[in-house]
């Protein structure tokens, strides 16, 4: 018998158990030499498509199958790739091809079901929050184009905007509470000394005592922010790599934001798209006084920043002390601090831009005389 009979012999009498074993051993690159060989054969020869097509069914369920119930139906369908292997696999047998021809054309099969499930890897990923959510949690989506208000068992609010889902206990258990979010949503969260508040998203956890703040999510990208309105909240990666496993928890406060970039796994603090006046004892005491951000008088740039300054917790500099002597007048106050921000550059012919933590006002300066 040829070498070559005593291949076609063996792959014949090979069960799909053994190929199950061969494909297994190739994807994790530990298969011998000699079990490529009949492997290969056996996909040019096209013996094993149902075996094929039941391993990249069973890794598709296996890796994103919980996702594709909470997000609806994926692009990927396992015909999508039959589509990609079928050109290649339907060359001829072995025993009119050349022995090349076919090597190759196994070859470039089983590189296409090693590509697709590297593919996918990311979302497999990013299915782990979803298989961490608690059966006995509840499920509610806002189906409709208006913000929908979820109140807590602990009194804390939620406002799931268009498309957000909430998983949340009918009851939070003693000493922890946690609740996980698609989507966006604003927490107004109730302070319960020693009790922690843990809200998970897909790329980032944010974990409180008592305070408000956004959590927005992009699903396409896995990118999300965390904007927070009142209070401090620690914001960490969740853990799906080894960079965010090192990764330090950053500690946001009242009108700033964390953003996460899914593609560097980074963790970046700025100033809040919205800032408002802080909701401090100080901040509030200062605020009685109605008159405090309208400024009737003339009143020195330097001096109105100040002011600013501390009722929205915001460093506001400049780019040249001679601004200082500009002169302000007109009310600020029940704004954003960006639109008095604007109204003090029109009056003084100005500009001003944002940098990182900061605002900076630039402009030429003001005469007294």
């Amino acid at each position: 018998m040829t070498k070559s009979d005593a291949h076609l012999t063996l792959k014949m009498t090979r069960n799909d158990t053994q190929f199950k074993v061969w494909l297994d051993q190739y994807i994790k690159d530990t298969i011998s030499s000699s079990e490529r060989e009949l492997l290969m054969e056996a996909i040019a020869d096209n013996r094993i498509d149902d075996l094929l097509n039941e391993e990249i069914e069973s890794q598709y369920s296996q890796g994103i199958g919980e996702v594709k119930s909470h997000f609806g139906p994926l692009a990927f369908e396992r015909s999508a790739v039959f589509d990609l292997i079928r050109p290649i696999s339907g060359l001829e047998k072995p025993s009119t091809a050349s022995y090349r021809t076919m090597w190759w054309a196994a070859a470039a099969i089983l590189l296409c079901i090693v590509g697709v499930l590297a593919v996918w890897a990311p979302w497999v990923n990013e299915s782990h929050m979803l298989a961490r959510i608690p059966t006995k949690y509840r499920e509610q989506t806002n189906r409709s184009e208006a913000i929908q208000e979820v109140l807590l068992s602990d009194g804390s609010r939620v406002k799931l905007a268009n498309g957000a889902t909430i998983y949340y206990p009918e009851r939070f258990e003693a000493g922890m509470r946690e609740v996980y979010l698609e989507g966006d949503g604003f927490f107004e969260v109730t302070h319960m000394e020693g009790i922690r508040f843990i809200v998970h998203g897909h790329s980032v956890s944010a974990e409180v005592l008592g305070t408000s703040f956004w959590m927005h999510q992009d699903k396409t990208l896995g990118n999300a922010e965390v904007e927070v309105r009142t209070g401090k909240v620690s914001v960490k990666a969740n853990g799906y790599s080894e960079k965010d496993t090192e990764a330090t928890p950053v500690l946001v406060t009242a009108n700033r934001k964390v953003a996460y970039r899914h593609e560097d796994r980074n963790l970046s603090l700025t100033l809040a798209d919205t800032l408002l006046p802080l909701h401090t004892q100080e901040v509030q005491r200062i605020l009685q006084d109605q008159h405090v951000l309208h400024f009737k008088k003339a009143t020195r740039l330097g001096e109105v920043l100040s002011v600013l300054s501390k009722v929205y917790g915001v460093e506001i500099g400049l780019s040249s002390s001679d601004l200082n002597d500009c002169l302000v007048t007109g009310d600020l106050s029940g704004q954003d601090l960006i639109k008095s921000i604007e109204i003090i550059c029109l009056s003084i012919g100005s500009t001003y831009e944002r940098k990182q933590m900061r605002i900076l006002i630039s402009g030429s300066g003001c005469s007294l005389n």
